[in-house]
């Protein structure tokens, strides 16, 4: 501490620890200008990366979407054409290893979108094999089971390897 003798020398050593402080608040203010002014600009470019986020998710939902749509509409078709060549709900639900529920949900869908099955779809299976053949059309029904006996058989073969 500085020994004062005077007011006058008292008022100069205060003038000069305030100026001292003004000099140092003047520069923390100086600092804080700048700090503040990258913290705004920060604090805008984050907001730009939320909406740019918000915009891209909104882009990847409505392509999930779509692609949800897309893949029921496969599924919805295949399981119509597996009805329309005469297999059961039951048994493409078993070999699909999924509910009857689904089975009948994609054919609920399948309907709904107006889809028919195609024309070889219609016909049950083995069908197209007696129109080709017309001394099988003569043998009764037994040719019609014995090709969906070999679709079964090869589809469970494909799901379930033997070896």
């Amino acid at each position: 501490m500085v020994n004062i003798q005077s007011k006058s020398q008292a008022r100069r050593v205060v003038r000069e620890a305030q100026a001292e402080a003004n000099e140092q608040r003047a520069q923390r203010d100086r600092d804080n200008v700048d700090y503040m002014a990258a913290f705004l600009v920060a604090r805008t470019r984050l907001a730009g990366v939320d909406e740019c986020q918000a915009e891209r998710v909104s882009q990847i939902g409505l392509e999930a979407d779509r692609r949800r749509d897309e893949h029921r509409s496969e599924c919805a078709a295949a399981v119509q054409r597996i009805r329309g060549r005469g297999e059961s709900v039951g048994t493409i639900a078993a070999l699909a290893n999924v509910s009857e529920g689904e089975v009948r949900a994609f054919l609920k869908a399948a309907r709904a979108r107006g889809a028919a099955p195609p024309d070889d779809a219609a016909q049950p299976l083995g069908a197209e094999a007696v129109q080709h053949n017309g001394s099988q059309a003569s043998a009764g029904a037994a040719p019609l089971e014995a090709p969906r006996a070999n679709w079964t058989r090869q589809v469970l073969q494909l799901r379930w390897p033997t070896g």
